[in-house]
């Protein structure tokens, strides 16, 4: 006796793994940034801070006084000093590693350590900064991924923001005795670009990173990036 079709077994189907989790790490060339404009905002800014700080408090007392004229004295040469540099910030390269979840149909977020370093061409003497400085950047961001039917390409678009430090040394007398000059504030990004599945476990993106430090008081620090990565889902 023939089976019935109904009781033929059914061939079963292998379930996909779902992957909610991404780590990703890219790196990049910064092909255009606006230090030159900032260097003209803080020197600006130095020379408005000595003329605050040089206006006379009548109302003082004398050892008020005296103390304010050391404390001033001080501050005058420091801003001074740094307002010699005669030269150009020069940012080179971007690197960053994100740790992420896949958020819907068509989102994802996550959280970013980006690291970025600056050449510094100065033609003091003795020179006012050392040759190299830094951006450390904290981001959340979020994004958008719109997917191309029959295709393994996925456009994305990408908003972040986080804390940031910009850190340079500045030379006092020799480079034996350079300072620290590490300047916090917050940052935020855009990103375009578009990912490609090489497997559902491994992606490869390749895109566009604007990020930017406002600065209230001076003109922004802003770099515009080229960048490649690898993502890898779990």
């Amino acid at each position: 006796m023939l089976p019935r079709i109904t009781d033929q077994a059914e061939p079963t189907k292998a379930k996909s793994k779902k992957l909610d989790f991404y780590v990703s790490a890219n790196g990049g060339k910064i092909y255009n940034d606006n230090s030159e404009t900032f260097v003209k905002g803080i020197k600006a800014i130095g020379e408005r801070f000595i003329n605050l700080i040089n206006t006379a408090n009548p109302n003082l007392s004398l050892q008020e006084k005296v103390v304010s004229l050391f404390i001033k004295a001080g501050l005058v040469d420091e801003i001074q000093s740094i307002e010699k540099f005669n030269g150009k910030i020069d940012f080179q390269w971007l690197r960053s590693v994100s740790l992420g979840y896949y958020a819907g149909e068509n989102g994802r977020v996550d959280f970013e350590a980006m690291y970025s370093t600056a050449n510094i061409k100065d033609s003091n003497s003795p020179p006012v900064f050392e040759k190299s400085a830094s951006v450390f950047a904290f981001l959340l961001n979020f994004y958008y991924n719109s997917s191309i039917q029959d295709t393994q390409f996925a456009p994305y678009i990408g908003l972040g923001i986080g804390p940031t430090v910009f850190r340079l040394k500045k030379i006092n007398g020799s480079p034996e005795n350079s300072m620290p000059l590490n300047v916090p504030w917050f940052a935020y990004q855009i990103k375009l670009g578009v990912d490609y599945s090489i497997i559902p476990e491994v992606k490869t993106f390749f895109g566009y990173r604007y990020f930017s430090i406002p600065i209230p008081i001076a003109d922004d620090i802003s770099t515009h990036n080229i960048e490649v990565g690898l993502m890898f889902n779990f």
